[in-house]
């Protein structure tokens, strides 16, 4: 294990704690690609296919539906705001637009809007579904985001609430059929170090530059005698002796 030494100023030192930074790094070797192995081909001592594992495998068991998650996190409020003057947050306005593919891929029109405002308190989502259940507890897709929320935030005591002003939530996907596969993944032995597929870059360019065609006749600059042509280039020049 490696010992790392820090010397620190007891001068620089103020209350009861030392804060510093440590770097740890970590390294993971790469096994190669693997192989998805069909599920027919898994076999019992006898011989036959195991259908045990087959039927196991579209188990829905092994899936499980996300839960929602909320954290305290700085304002992204920026993000939705506007030009109009005099009114830079416009409730129910939809400062972005676009369309997006959610991880079913189905595709929906993604927003970004300001959901309400409240004396000091303002509720905005960012990349929200565009229908009727944005900024209600049936939202399923985007971050919801309060700053200043009134009932205030649930904050470890290690952190400075001056920077983590902003109540964050949104509901994960959790462990379907779409980001999940169950089929059994083997080694190939002449896979073993390989970590991606191989790529061919068939577009070459060759630059021969523009003064090739004079290289011979610009490198006669570069001679100041009739041995240094002999002995130029170990024979680059070819000489004729009559």
């Amino acid at each position: 294990m490696e010992v790392i030494r820090r010397t620190i100023n007891i001068n620089n030192v103020s209350g009861d704690h030392i804060y510093f930074k440590v770097n740890i790094t970590q390294k993971i070797k790469n096994g190669g690609l693997l192989t998805d192995m069909n599920p027919l081909k898994l076999i019992n001592m006898d011989g036959s296919p195991d259908l045990e594992f087959v039927r196991n495998l579209v188990d829905e068991d092994f899936y499980a539906e996300g839960g929602k998650i909320t954290y305290a996190s700085d304002s992204k409020v920026y993000k939705v705001r506007g030009y109009l003057s005099g009114q830079t947050y416009v409730e129910n306005f939809d400062i972005k637009k676009e369309n997006c593919v959610d991880y079913q891929k189905n595709s929906y029109v993604g927003v970004d809007r300001v959901l309400s405002i409240n004396d000091d308190e303002i509720k905005y989502t960012i990349g929200a579904k565009r229908d009727s259940n944005i900024g209600t507890s049936g939202q399923t897709i985007g971050i919801t985001y309060t700053d200043y929320p009134t009932e205030g935030i649930d904050l470890p005591s290690e952190l400075s609430p001056a920077t983590t002003t902003t109540k964050v939530e949104y509901k994960s996907e959790g462990w379907n059929e779409t980001n999940s596969a169950m089929d059994p993944q083997i080694q190939e032995d002449y896979l073993i170090g390989i970590i991606s597929e191989p790529e061919v870059k068939s577009d070459v360019f060759i630059d021969r530059g523009v003064t090739n065609v004079l290289d011979g006749h610009l490198r006669l600059s570069e001679i100041e005698n009739l041995d240094h042509l002999v002995r130029y280039g170990n024979g680059y020049y070819k000489i004729n002796r009559n």
